[in-house]
């Protein structure tokens, strides 16, 4: 080899070392960007399944909260319906105890005018 071809080999070497160097610059780069972009989609999509579950929470508490309102106005309309039988029975009972006390007082002055 000749003095100018082993220049020409030293130079064509410097030339691809410093393009290669450019590349690893570049990957790092990509690397970087790349492992920053990973975790921030690592937080973001455990954010979401955090969501997620308390959405299916509240779904469920709302279906628990449709069921109890559905099964209060069930007992709310029992109870209105009942409410009329409700206030029949006590004017019954309030009507029959009159009337006992009616019959106890009347026996009790027969027994009291007797002696």
């Amino acid at each position: 080899m000749t003095e100018n071809s082993h220049n020409g080999w030293a130079e064509y070497q410097k030339l691809v070392l410093a393009e290669l160097e450019r590349h690893n610059k570049w990957l790092n780069a990509i690397d970087e960007k790349l492992n920053a972009t990973l975790l921030t989609f690592s937080v973001e999509r455990k954010a979401v399944e955090t969501l997620l579950k308390m959405v299916e929470q509240l779904d469920t508490r709302v279906d628990s909260l449709e069921k109890s309102r559905v099964s209060h106005d069930a007992t709310a309309r029992v109870i209105e319906k009942n409410s009329a039988s409700r206030k029949w029975v006590i004017g019954l009972s309030i009507s029959t105890i009159i009337s006992v006390t009616a019959i106890v007082t009347e026996v009790a002055t027969r027994l009291l005018v007797a002696h």
